[in-house]
């Protein structure tokens, strides 16, 4: 809406309207339309750069050093579960990369962290990035989300690539107190845990036009190396078939010395 105003003071700035200036002074005061594309500009940046502080002020950056366990147990949702001998690991960060071996690719995450009286004035949500593979979300001791499948050395995950956003209930958060973020992990392929992207609690409009705009990025690389790969496999086909099928074509192998001295016989 705010882009849209401005849109509109851009339009009158080049036409030169004022309504409560006679029609016959419209044309003295008008000014320029490049020092009207100017102002526009200027507003543009002035109104975004308050759009953005607005918002970095209802942040709560979740990304850091955090308590972690190998294993599984549902207690280690709950909040008054003492965690003090726990490990601490570095989020965002796969296990594999800090010497983390979980036995049955299990491990949890307990974040702990206070609801700042800012987040009052957005719809909360949290931000989990990506997580190899599966996973379950608790807050304060309610699941908020997941994803994936998890059984006795099986995970599934579809697509797999999925960046994690978890809409935060209203009336869960503690504000101005502690609350904690319990992150069950599953990993049986590639690097496990919570490995990169942004880990915060934000506003859920905006995480979701960040994850749909990294997953659809990831998205088109994928199908942009599939492309490639499909052009140059058929090209090469199709060079195949117009050489008479002859391998050689294919195929260059350097001739051998007992080659290479025959052929220079008279």
């Amino acid at each position: 809406m705010q882009l849209v105003g401005l849109a509109y003071i851009y339009r009158g700035l080049l036409r030169g309207k004022s309504g409560s200036l006679p029609k016959r002074r419209r044309h003295s005061i008008r000014p320029s339309p490049w020092k009207a594309k100017w102002v526009f500009i200027l507003w543009v940046i002035v109104d975004i750069t308050i759009l953005y502080a607005d918002i970095s002020d209802n942040l709560v950056s979740l990304e850091g050093p955090h308590r972690f366990r190998p294993g599984d147990n549902p207690l280690w949702s709950l909040p008054k579960y003492d965690d003090s001998g726990w490990t601490s690991v570095q989020v965002p960060g796969s296990w594999q990369s800090q010497g983390i071996r979980p036995d049955n690719g299990m491990g949890w995450y307990r974040i702990h962290f206070e609801a700042p009286e800012g987040l009052r004035q957005i719809q909360p949500a949290v931000s989990l990035g990506v997580i190899n593979n599966a996973d379950e979300v608790y807050l304060n001791g309610v699941k908020i989300g997941g994803e994936g499948a998890m059984e006795k050395g099986f995970v599934l995950v579809y697509p797999p690539y999925v960046y994690r956003v978890y809409k935060i209930p209203e009336g869960l958060l503690r504000f101005n107190r502690s609350n904690l973020l319990a992150v069950r992990v599953m990993n049986n392929y590639l690097e496990g845990g919570i490995v990169s992207g942004t880990v915060l609690i934000g506003d859920y409009p905006h995480l979701m036009v960040e994850k749909i705009s990294r997953e659809s990025l990831k998205i088109s690389a994928e199908f942009s190396l599939l492309a490639v790969l499909t052009i140059f496999f058929f090209a090469t086909l199709m060079f195949y078939v117009k050489s008479g099928g002859d391998s050689t074509c294919l195929l260059y192998t350097s001739p051998s010395p007992r080659d290479l001295s025959t052929s220079r016989m008279p």
